[in-house]
This record gives structure tokens, sequence and C-alpha cells, in this order.
């Protein structure tokens, strides 16, 4: 048996299979976790959001009303885990349904829905479009906190419900729920290794800013602290009022995250520990792209610190962006899908060998009925067709499998959806150079002493 030949075989094999997998779990990260979106897409109705919110001990209940059973709904809950370290599990029920367990790991967390960062700030996503109905809905979460086998602190910031419904009576709405768990701080929040993280932001696109279109963004901050000022900007303008009280902050500022939800537009607003829900008319600052950026503070006075102390502090210790909701309503719309698909990405592309065509296929539009169908071709010649049901989501990953020979390739994916109201956007492609394997080779020395 020639043992570097089959040490050589497995070594190739297992990288072909690193540069395949494509990165699918929202692994812990002390800096954050980059707000993604989760669902897209256009209906006649409208997005609603429901929630239980303050720091507290479980168990907690959320009961609210839906007019009609969701297309798309999610459930998210925050929980305080007093440190990346510590470990325990929290359990929902969703309309004294059976309760279903999700572990809290950490800093060794895997789960694709499980959003935690710094020192253990927990904003879990859980899918409960099929549970939720049309009339009175209660969700009840409890956690480990108490439990002998857990050390995790096991408060919960909130329940956070967001549901899309049907109602004919209602406008055309667009919409994007973008989801994360950016961990926004200082140097003296990082540990032994002092970094900065003042800002972040996320871009949503195909925003149909017409002269009839209303727009509102709703945005979700854990952690906050009243009276450490933060920002949220929409396409480069400030949102909310600036503060009255200039014995409590510097002249200019803004304090977002205040621990009061409903008041950063001026209303009176609910107290809130450690969290905050607030919703902004950004109509007028509408545009087809649109960014949204959150600031943990500013270097109001200059002098190249964001001051978190003091008696007008410039800025947030830490503050946890975690969700983002964007609507535009059109009443002169018609629901329509409108695919779309982003720059392919080729795993595993070596001669001779199997690569993996992989594309993610975005619906800002209407969910069509029926299957539509992914064409992958390379160097315009088709070498695959996948046929898909819609993602309620409106967001999938498709992918399909492919043999190139050495040399330069132009792989494409085009979307054949149908009756689109924009087909310009539905094929993308990517230029990419195929090689061989790397021929490697191990040595074996002499054992050492």
């Amino acid at each position: 048996m020639n043992i570097f030949k089959h040490i050589r075989t497995w070594l190739c094999a297992f990288i072909a299979l690193v540069l395949m997998t494509a990165p699918v779990s929202a692994i812990y990260d002390f800096e954050g976790i980059p707000l993604q979106t989760a669902a897209q897409g256009e209906v006649r109705g409208e997005v609603l959001t429901f929630g239980t919110y303050g720091l507290t001990a479980p168990p907690i209940k959320c009961t609210f009303s839906l007019p009609s059973k969701p297309v798309w709904a999610r459930i998210y809950t925050g929980v305080w885990g007093g440190t990346e370290r510590y470990t325990g599990w929290e359990e929902l029920s969703v309309n004294n349904g059976v309760p279903v367990r999700r572990d809290l790991f950490g800093k060794d967390d895997r789960h694709e829905e499980t959003f935690v960062s710094g020192y253990g700030v927990y904003w879990v996503a859980h899918d409960c479009t099929d549970q939720l109905r049309g009339g009175t809905n209660t969700i009840t979460l409890t956690t480990s906190r108490g439990q002998a086998e857990s050390r995790i602190d096991g408060r919960s910031y909130g329940i956070f419900v967001v549901a899309v419904v049907e109602d004919d009576g209602k406008p055309v709405t667009r919409y994007w729920i973008a989801e994360g768990n950016e961990d926004l701080h200082g140097e003296g929040w990082s540990g032994t290794n002092p970094t900065r993280h003042d800002t972040c932001e996320i871009t949503l696109e195909k925003a149909p800013a017409t002269g009839q279109a209303t727009a509102d963004l709703t945005a979700v901050l854990l952690a906050s602290t009243k009276g450490q000022p933060d920002y949220i900007l929409f396409n480069g303008e400030d949102l909310g009022s600036p503060v009255t009280d200039l014995s409590l902050y510097p002249e200019g500022a803004r304090d977002i995250g205040n621990e009061h939800i409903g008041d950063a537009t001026g209303s009176a607003g609910t107290d809130s520990r450690y969290i905050d829900v607030e919703t902004f008319d950004v109509g007028r600052l509408l545009k087809e792209t649109n960014t949204i950026v959150f600031e943990r503070g500013r270097d109001l006075d200059g002098d190249g610190e964001i001051t978190t102390i003091g008696s007008q502090p410039e800025g947030e210790d830490y503050i946890h962006p975690c969700s983002v909701i964007l609507t535009v309503q059109r009443p002169d719309a018609s629901p329509a899908p409108d695919f779309a698909v982003d720059t392919p990405v080729v795993a595993g592309a070596y001669a001779g060998e199997e690569a993996t065509i992989q594309a993610t296929v975005r619906n800002y539009g209407a969910r069509p009925d029926g299957t539509i169908g992914v064409v992958f071709s390379v160097d315009g010649v088709a070498v695959g067709t996948v046929e898909v049901e819609p993602a309620r989501s409106g967001v999938q990953q498709v992918e399909t499998g492919v043999t190139l020979a050495e040399g330069r390739h132009t792989v494409s994916v085009r979307v054949d959806g149908g009756g689109e109201a924009d087909p310009t956007d539905n094929k993308a492609s990517t230029d990419l150079t195929v090689g061989t394997i790397p021929d490697l080779s191990v040595a074996i020395g002499a054992p050492v002493r």
C-alpha cells in the first residue's frame, strides 16, 4: 500500500469538500453577525409587528391578533447570556402547541437561526408561518434561568413577531425583513484584543420609489441604554428627533435606543429596559436602492473619541441592531412576481472534477403559483435546469453540478418566472479560470523525542 498516495487523495478530497461547502450557519462572532435579508416580496396586504418588551426573568408571553393566517411569519426572542462562555436553552410555545427547545451554546453556537454576539447577547429566530392563525395568538417563552445544569443568565429582552398578511382592502406592499446581531461597541468592551465597531449598515434594493409610494422603516435594538446617544441613518439622513435636554446630551445628539419604545419621532412611547423598537416614516427619503446605517455614537467634540461617560456622553458603550423591516405601500399597483438572481458562486472548480454552481434567487414581487425554472449555463450553453417552488421567504439557494475543462469560462444563471414586473435582472454571470487540483505532497520526518 502506498500511504503517500492515499494521503494525497484524501487531502485533495477534503480540500474540494471545504471549497464546495457554503457557509449557512450564524456562527458566533464577538463583533457581530451582519444583517441579511431573511424575507422579501410583495403582497396585497401589510406587514404587522407585535411584541412584549423589556429585560425580565421568564416566563414571558406575547398575545396579539391577526386579521388572517400569515403568508410568512417569524418569531424573534432576545435572551441575555451573561457571557459568551455560558450555555443554556430557551423554550418556545405557540398557541399552546408542543414547546420547542433551542440549545444556546454561546461562543460555540452554530445554529443557522441563532444570532449571538458580544458577551452573550442572543437574537433567536423561529419560523412560525404554519403555527400562527387568524384571530388571537399567544406565544410563551421560558429559558433555563435558575436550572441546576445551566449557568446562562437567561433573562429575556422580549418577544418580537413579524407577520406578512394578505388583505384585499389594503394596497400592495413591497417588503424587506432583515435579521442579524451586530455588536457595535467601543474599545473598552472588546476584551483582551481592543477593537472598535462603531457602525454597521445594510442595503435593500429594488424599492418602487414612485410619487404615490409611502414607506416605513422599523428597527430593533438590543442592549440599548438611555442617556447614551446612538443614531440611525436612511440614505444618509438622520432619523428620529434631536434630543431636547441639553443637560444630559451634547447639542445635536439623538438617542434612538433610549429604552423607550415608540418615542423616536416625538410620541410619548413606553418604557422598555435594554431594548428599543422604533418605526420611522421614510417615504420622502425613499430611493430604488436604500442604505440603512446604525451608529453607536459620534465624536461631536472632535477629540477623536466617542465618549460614553460623563455628564454628556457621545455614544453607547455597546448596542446591538438585530432587525430591520422596510415596507413600501403602493396604492396604484397590482402584485406581480419580480425575480432576480445574485452573481453565481462556483465551488470546487477543478479541471475534470465536478464543481457546484450556486445561485441566490430573489423574488421582490408576489409569490406565483407553480414552479420556476433556474437555468445554468457555461460559455452560453445550458448545462442544467432546476425546477423549484418559489420560497415563501422570497430568498432561496439553488445549485447544480457541472464538470469544467481547464481554462477560462463564463458561468451564467437565469431565472424563468413568467409574468414578471421586471425581467431585466433575471440573469447574472461570473468569469473564472479553471485549473487542476494542486499536486500536494506530505513529508514525514523522524520523530522528535
